[in-house]
């Protein structure tokens, strides 16, 4: 699978147009994480086309942003959809994931990254994954 990258200032944007399911996962988790190791930009932009976004998508945003942490790098996300941003809202992930509407909003975001040389702190992890998005899971099984 082929992704649309291109920079915009210190920002290396990724275009993601479709659904993330099981089917894909590993495969786009795999082209954004090899982004943010190649250290090509300090920060990743992810502008989400879509305004599906499953549970499957939101671990992998969180497993990909911890990547980039431990990198020394950051990323934010651009949720055009005010669907797509609902369910980032609903799962707490709004401030982990740095989302913008636009992706001069995800650079101003990015404004206030911590440099490179001063990776964030992990969040905490229990069964495997973030606690964001355990929560967000619960919050949307037992509506």
């Amino acid at each position: 699978m082929s992704l649309l990258t291109y920079r915009v200032g210190r920002c290396l944007v990724v275009e993601l147009d479709e659904v993330i399911d099981p089917d894909i996962e590993d495969t786009v988790e795999g082209v954004l994480e090899s982004l943010v190791r190649s250290e090509v930009a300090p920060v990743v932009v992810v502008d989400l086309r879509t305004a599906l976004l499953t549970s499957t998508a939101l671990q992998m945003l969180s497993r990909v942003r911890r990547t980039a942490q431990i990198q020394g790098s950051a990323l934010c996300v651009v949720a055009r959809h005010p669907l797509a941003r609902h369910v980032l809202r609903t799962a707490g992930l709004t401030r982990t994931l740095r989302v913008a509407t636009t992706i001069s909003g995800a650079m101003a975001l990015a404004r206030g990254c911590p440099p490179a040389h001063q990776p964030a702190t992990h969040p905490p992890v229990v069964a495997g994954r973030p606690a964001p998005v355990r929560r967000a899971i619960g919050r949307l099984l037992f509506r």
